[in-house]
């Protein structure tokens, strides 16, 4: 069956193998075809090069990577991989047609590899990442662009070269020297400071080729003279995606403010054609928003056709007023384009919470990502705004809707929501089942949810049986009651009741469960029981999760589904004891929220209620108590 599986998954397969199992299953699967075993090579991780040196002197027939390396493509040196230049020749030798090599390392000589290696070997190479620290940047740069001059076929290009004191600067000269080298450059991603721009430097700028293959860039900056700016509008003309990031407090270098803007503007003035096809601008600052202010000023009144804006104020000193002025200039100019829009700010206790001015002049806004800490979102304002919308997270911020939102809300075609790192009301998560009612995804990560004044002790209801879900995701979620008497410690119990499953349910390290083949004897989900009190009981789920003390930074442990005796047992005892009474004595000897995970901590846990979930229908739930996906997971889903 192997040989006829498609190329596709057995590259998928062969990515999750250390390279000690690579070699396993060559020597095992030698009669499998060889889509296989270029699906088995095709990525390759190394944690370190010892192995290189063990097999280099081996003879031919037994050295596994000459057989091999020449199906190796993409080649990672893991982190902290100290490397010289033999072992460099090594890697030439077995792997002669690699596309994609990524390096980090702390070897500090690392530049005089050139001596010894021939570099142009590696012609096949289309992207190198590296991440490398180096004694003296000045001379580390001329070393790096020699490099480069013997790999004009690169295509992808990730520099991030520290030294002891900062990282790497570069002049104008460098970046052009490095589009000289690189005629095929098409995504450029730098951490490096630029230089502040010399009287000779600007005459560069009027009269430099562009490099019209570029399409991406992406720079972190720990310093720049904003003049740079008029020479990326000059030498990108076919730029799709600019990303730019300051890792410290940025400012202009010697020039008074008004006077630095007069010249700013004359030079933009004089550039044509500017960003004709930039899609995506991703402005970061960790100062006071100078780059933000000084960006949207010169390319802000351009007819830019941008289809994603994300714009980040991540310092505690960002200024709000900054902050305002900068999205009043983002609506006036790319509200007709913009389809997604990302908003992120730090801002002081003294200020007010950022107010969405604005929302509802994006004709055209799909996606929205919200994170700002100070804030407090009233959901049903946005969704008024964003009529269009499909796609919203709001992360580390408040959320909460209107008194007479609730009464009659108005349909909205939302199909993906998502909650990342922060508490949570049941009433929100009705009021968004009742009003979007297209809702087809929804992950929770890393947060609280909690219902106020319960009418039952130990009964929590989470009430969306008006959304009918693809896929569930709760990862990292604690579930608290705020009635006195529980002393808002934890709920473990969590029953998640849909009129109908579409689809299997998983656990991470647990499997996953499929409803729609069932089988009684399976041990890891619920059965149906004859006593009529239990006749919904085959399709509902029931979980018992664990977790250290903390609500959203304690260790979290597993979660497992319960068998369908212990299930009973639950509901026995919720329908027949009176807890009211029980409350006390079970707090001060037997239950603590740091309680270890123990045989009888099932019965322990029982008496402080279960959340009760219901929604119309289930494609997949997915409960994970250990991890969540990372932020860029986000962005893949449709």
């Amino acid at each position: 069956m192997i040989p006829d599986l498609p190329t596709e998954i057995l590259a998928y397969v062969a990515k999750y193998l250390l390279p000690r199992d690579k070699l396993t299953c060559t020597h095992v699967c030698k009669a499998w075809s060889k889509p296989f075993q270029a699906s088995l090579w095709s990525v390759l991780r190394m944690e370190d090069l010892d192995t290189l040196n063990t097999t280099y002197d081996l003879p031919i027939e037994e050295n596994v990577y000459i057989k091999n390396g020449d199906l190796v493509r993409e080649l990672d040196l893991a982190t902290k991989t100290d490397m010289d230049d033999e072992q460099l020749l090594i890697l030439q030798e077995y792997f002669p047609y690699l596309r994609d090599l990524k390096i980090t390392t702390s070897y500090k000589n690392i530049f005089e590899y050139r001596r010894s290696v021939d570099w142009s070997l590696w012609q096949s190479l289309d992207a190198l990442k590296l991440n490398i620290s180096i004694p003296d940047f000045f001379e580390g740069n001329r070393e790096f662009l020699y490099i480069l001059s013997c790999l004009p076929c690169l295509r992808q290009l990730d520099i991030s070269l520290n030294d002891q004191q900062g990282v790497m600067i570069l002049e104008l000269n460098d970046i052009e020297t490095l589009h000289r080298n690189l005629p095929r450059l098409e995504v450029l991603s730098m951490k490096v400071i630029l230089n502040h721009l010399a009287s000779y430097d600007l005459m560069v700028i009027e009269t430099c080729e562009p490099a019209i293959d570029l399409k991406s860039i992406s720079v972190t900056l720990h310093g720049i003279d904003y003049r740079w700016l008029c020479y990326f509008s000059r030498k990108y003309p076919n730029l799709q995606t600019i990303e730019l990031k300051t890792a410290r407090h940025v400012t202009e270098i010697g020039v008074h403010e008004e006077q630095y803007l007069r010249e700013l503007k004359r030079r933009f003035i004089s550039c044509y054609n500017v960003f004709e096809r930039l899609e995506n601008i991703q402005i970061d600052t960790k100062d006071l928003g100078e780059l933000h202010k000084i960006f949207w000023t010169l390319f802000g009144p351009s007819d830019i056709p941008s289809r994603s804006i994300k714009v980040g104020f991540n310092s505690k000193y960002s200024s709000l007023d900054v902050f305002d002025e900068t999205m009043k200039m983002i609506s006036t100019n790319y509200s007709a384009t913009v389809e997604s829009l990302s908003i992120a700010g730090k801002f002081g206790s003294s200020d007010q919470p950022p107010v969405l001015l604005g929302l509802d002049e994006y004709a055209r806004l799909t996606q929205l990502d919200l994170k700002c800490s100070t804030a407090k979102f009233e959901l049903d304002l946005i969704l008024d705004c964003c009529i269009f919308l499909e796609k919203l997270r709001i992360t580390e911020s408040g959320v909460t809707f209107s008194e007479k939102a609730s009464i009659h809300p108005p349909a909205h075609g939302l199909r993906l929501i998502e909650f990342n790192r922060l508490t949570l009301s049941t009433t929100v998560l009705r009021y968004i089942s009742r009003r979007c009612t297209a809702l087809r995804l929804m992950r929770i990560v890393w947060t609280v949810i909690y219902q106020e004044a319960p009418a039952v002790p130990y009964h929590m209801p989470i009430d969306m049986s008006h959304t009918h879900f693809e896929e569930l995701r709760l990862h990292c979620v604690k579930f608290i009651t705020m009635h006195p008497s529980t002393l808002s410690l934890p709920i473990r119990l969590i029953s998640i009741s849909p009129e109908r499953f579409r689809g299997p349910t998983s656990l991470t390290d647990e499997g996953v469960i499929d409803f729609d083949h069932y089988d009684g004897n399976n041990d890891l989900q619920p059965t149906a029981i004859e006593d009529e009190d239990y006749a919904n009981l085959s399709r509902t789920v029931w979980y018992h999760m664990y977790w250290d003390i903390g609500l959203l930074d304690g260790k979290y442990h597993t979660a497992s589904i319960l068998r369908d005796r212990q299930v009973a047992q639950v509901l026995y005892y919720l329908s027949s004891i009176c807890l009211e009474d029980r409350y006390s004595s079970i707090i001060n000897s037997k239950l603590s929220p740091s309680s270890s995970l123990r045989s009888n901590s099932l019965e322990a846990h029982t008496p402080l209620g279960y959340v009760d979930f219901r929604c119309g229908s289930i494609g997949k739930v997915y409960v994970d108590t250990n991890s969540a996906p990372e932020d860029d997971y986000w962005q893949t889903l449709r």
